[in-house]
């Protein structure tokens, strides 16, 4: 060491020090960015995630009510038969009634 300083070997330390200092500092910096893109990525596998369930359980939901939808067609169509057989019924009845009166 000098008489009135530092010597330009305590300065290169003292520089290499602060360079050393700054490396972790953006080391540790460059971590946490890391650390928190970590989390963005699994929030938003999580998200994808619940998306992806949300949108099944619609389609089964859409699938059940196609389900009931069609048997309510079916349950109709069989309704709608039934009542053309039984005013078939009806009007041969009352042809047959018909026929009664116009004998007696």
């Amino acid at each position: 060491m000098g008489l009135f300083g530092k010597s330009e070997y305590e300065k290169q330390l003292e520089v290499s020090a602060r360079q050393q200092a700054e490396s972790e500092r953006q080391l540790a910096v460059s971590k946490a960015q890391q650390e928190e893109f970590d989390r963005q990525m699994a929030l938003r596998k999580a998200q994808a995630e619940e998306t992806q369930r949300q949108l099944e359980a619609a389609q089964r939901q859409r699938q059940q009510t196609d389900q009931v939808m069609q048997r309510s067609r079916e349950q109709q169509e069989r309704y709608a038969k039934l009542l053309d057989t039984w005013e078939a019924q009806a009007r041969r009845f009352d042809a047959i009634l018909t026929k009664w009166e116009e004998r007696g």
